[in-house]
């Protein structure tokens, strides 16, 4: 893709406009920090660039057809931007279904099913249902299984916490995980905050 923009660059700069944006909008994303890119609205902005290669390849395949009118083809692909605009909206606007659905979406991802048992707790907290702890608690033991060993601590402090808050009986060996991870290694930010919940 690089290579394709820099080698046309002279011919199409918009070419090498929209790859150069696409690939720095991830670099933004993506660098030194951690951040989760399954969530897809960390893509919005860098896909512009890709927008601005798709609209301006249209226009220029579409004026060498004199025949076509490119009115009705840009509309067509305004309404299928409109659609899925919608349909990203209305996931947006119900926090339960949004957690549901970027987990549908990306099951192996531990951030994904720790924010899917994270707004069940709250759903809890606000309405003591059974059905809201059951899913979160399943969400949770789900995020501890697939969590890296960057997040597998913290993973199980707030798995013990939950369990403990539903009234689950007490995991023994993953009480023991926690206090053998706080003897061994030095605890970061993230698993202070998770513990300091537990008191």
């Amino acid at each position: 893709i690089v290579a394709a923009g820099i080698r046309y660059a002279g011919r199409f700069p918009w070419l090498g406009f929209g790859i150069t944006f696409f690939l720095c909008g991830h670099a933004l994303e993506s660098t030194i920090f951690p951040l989760l890119l399954v969530f897809e609205h960390r893509n919005y902005l860098p896909a512009l660039g890709l927008i601005v290669i798709l609209v301006l390849s249209l226009r220029m395949l579409l004026n060498l057809s004199r025949n076509i009118n490119s009115n009705p083809v840009f509309a067509i692909i305004s309404l299928l931007f409109a659609l899925v605009t919608a349909s990203l909206a209305y996931d947006w606007n119900n926090i339960p279904l949004l957690a549901e659905r970027t987990v549908q979406r990306h099951p192996a991802s531990s951030g994904a099913h720790y924010e899917l048992g994270y707004t069940y707790m709250k759903l809890f907290e606000a309405e003591p249902n059974p059905v809201f702890s059951g899913v979160s608690l399943q969400a949770f033991r789900d995020a501890y299984r697939l969590a890296d060993k960057g997040r597998k601590l913290e993973c199980a402090i707030v798995l013990f916490h939950v369990a403990s808050m539903y009234g689950e009986p007490q995991d023994q060996a993953l009480l023991e995980e926690i206090i053998h991870a706080f003897r061994n290694r030095k605890v970061v930010a993230d698993e202070m905050k998770a513990l300091l919940r537990l008191v």
